[in-house]
C-alpha cells in the first residue's frame, strides 16, 4: 500500500563510499574521531544537565523521574529490533523507495511500543503509590514515534556522512539541555525533565525531516517487511539477552518508602554517564579500527551500526 506521489530518483552521489584508493579506510577512520568526539561530548553535556538540574529540583524530583525515564528507554530499547541496521546493510537499487519502506515499518512498529507505554503508565502509578507517575509515564509515550520520524539520519550513517549524522543527533541533547535548565530554575519542577526533552525530539525531528535526501512517506509493502524482519530478529533476540542479564536498576516499593529509595536513585541516575564517557569512545575506535581492515563497504556500515546501538 503506497500513500505517497511517485518516488523521486535517488540523488547523483553514490550511497556507498568508495573503496578504491583507500577511501573507505579514510572515511572510517575520520568517523571513528567524529563518533568519538560527539558521543564524549553529549555525555558530557548529559552529566552536567544531571548535576545542574539535581541541584535545582533536588534528589526526590529527580529520582522520580528516574523511574519514568528507566522504564520508558527500557520499553524504547526493546523497539529496537533493527530496522534501522537492516537498511545500512541492504544494496537494493532504489534508495528513496527503500528507505520510505522501511521508514514505514519502523513507524509502525514505533506506534506499537508508543501505546505499550500508555498502558503502563496506570501499572507504573499502582506499582510505586504516586499518582504523578501516571501522568509523567504518560508524557514520554511520544518517545518511540519521534526516534522512528529522526529515521533520515540512517541515510548519512548508510553513506558514512558521520558528521552530517552526529550534527542532527547532537540538535536533541543541546536543544534539550536549552530548555530544561531554565525551566527547571524558573520553578517548572519534575516536569521540566519531559518538556525540555520533547521539545529537543521535536527540534531533532524537524532538523532530520528537512535534512533528509528523500521525503518521508508512508509505503507498506509486505515482502520488504518480512526481509526487514528476518534480519532483526537476532537483534531482538540480543536485545532481550542484555535485559535479562542485565535488568534496569529501579527502586523497589518492595524494599524500602519510595521517598527513602529516590535520593540513592537519583545519585545514581546522575552519574551514570560517567562510565561511558570512557568506554564508548575507546570501544568505537577499536572495533572501526578491525572494521577498517577486515570488512568492505556495506559491512563496514553494518558493524559501525550495530556497534552504535549495542550496550557499551
Amino acid at each position: 500500500m503506497d500513500v505517497a506521489s511517485p518516488v523521486p530518483p535517488d540523488p547523483p552521489p553514490a550511497d556507498r563510499p568508495p573503496v578504491a584508493g583507500g577511501e573507505l579506510r579514510r572515511r572510517i577512520v575520520r568517523g571513528t574521531l567524529i563518533n568519538a568526539v560527539a558521543l564524549a561530548g553529549v555525555d558530557l553535556l548529559v552529566l552536567a544537565q544531571g548535576l545542574i538540574v539535581t541541584r535545582l529540583l533536588g534528589p526526590t524530583a529527580i529520582g522520580l523521574y528516574g523511574i519514568v525515564t528507566v522504564t520508558a528507554m527500557t520499553v524504547v530499547g526493546l523497539k529496537r529490533v533493527g530496522v534501522d541496521e537492516a537498511f545500512v546493510a541492504q544494496d537494493e537499487p532504489e534508495q528513496a523507495l527503500e528507505f520510505q519502506r522501511a521508514f514505514t515499518l519502523e513507524l509502525a512498529i514505533s506506534a506499537c511500543f508508543s501505546l505499550i507505554l500508555c498502558a503502563l503508565a496506570p501499572v507504573v502509578a499502582a506499582v510505586y503509590g504516586d499518582e504523578r507517575l501516571l501522568a509523567l509515564m504518560a508524557a514520554t509515550a511520544y518517545l518511540p514515534l519521534a526516534f522512528a520520524l529522526q529515521a533520515p539520519t540512517w541515510i548519512f550513517f548508510r553513506r558514512m556522512d558521520f558528521a552530517r549524522q552526529r550534527l542532527l543527533q547532537g540538535i536533541v541533547p543541546v536543544v534539550t539541555f536549552a530548555v530544561t535548565v531554565p525551566l527547571a530554575a524558573g520553578g517548572a519542577g519534575v516536569w521540566s525533565l519531559v518538556i525540555g526533552p520533547a521539545v529537543g525530539n521535536l527540534a531533532g525531528v524537524v532538523a532530520a525531516v528537512r535534512a533528509s535526501p528523500y521525503p518521508l512517506a508512508l509505503r507498506w509493502d509486505p515482502a520488504t517487511a518480512r526481509r526487514y524482519l528476518r534480519f532483526s530478529v537476532w537483534v531482538l533476540v540480543s536485545s532481550l539477552a542484555v535485559f535479562v542479564v542485565n535488568p534496569p536498576s529501579v527502586p523497589y516499593r518492595v524494599n524500602a518508602p519510595l521517598n527513602r529509595t529516590l535520593p540513592l536513585f537519583a545519585f545514581a541516575r546522575v552519574i551514570d554517564p560517567v562510565p561511558e564517557m570512557f568506554t564508548r569512545p575507546a570501544t568505537f575506535a577499536i572495533v572501526s579500527a578491525l572494521t577498517v581492515l577486515l570488512c568492505d563497504g556495506s559491512t563496514a556500515a553494518l558493524v559501525i551500526a550495530l556497534l552504535e546501538t549495542s550496550p557499551t
